[in-house]
């Protein structure tokens, strides 16, 4: 995709560090096919981290203010020259297209991608919320007050 002053919003792992290149390898998804990205996020979805289990406790079911939430979301996007790549969204709340992203460690690493990454969602007509993992796990009801705004 191209942005302003055409440059590519897309990012070059090239300026990355390694464990964020090994992130975006894994996370870009421009060279799996749709059959390999579905059974990677099934994947994700079997290993969840303590944050992403306690959140999707708390909004499964519509058990948050009757919203449909899904998990381990794939969002396919295609560039300017028709080429397809695919984002894996933790949580996704289709009636509002919002996108809930928590976020580990490794996000300190890729500040740029992740930015790169929102704003093509943005684009796309996503609004996406982030929460750190220990802001989930260790204050829930600050998380719950934001995402209550997200969706009003």
């Amino acid at each position: 995709m191209i942005g302003k002053g055409g440059l590519s919003l897309l990012p070059n792992p090239g300026f990355l560090s390694l464990e964020a290149r090994i992130f975006f390898h894994c996370y870009n998804y421009q060279t799996m096919r749709y059959k390999d990205i579905l059974h990677f996020a099934r994947e994700l979805r079997k290993n969840q981290t303590p944050a992403e289990q306690f959140f999707w406790e708390k909004v499964r079911n519509r058990r948050f203010m009757g919203k449909k939430f899904t998990r381990q979301f794939i969002i396919e996007h295609s560039d300017i020259q028709g080429d397809k790549s695919f984002f894996i969204a933790d949580f996704h709340c289709r009636e509002k297209r919002l996108v809930v992203e928590l976020d580990g460690n490794i996000h300190k690493e890729q500040v740029e991608y992740d930015r790169m990454r929102e704003e093509i969602l943005r684009e796309m007509g996503f609004v996406i919320i982030r929460f750190r993992n220990e802001e989930v796990l260790e204050n829930w009801n600050r998380v719950a007050e934001r995402l209550r705004e997200a969706l009003e």
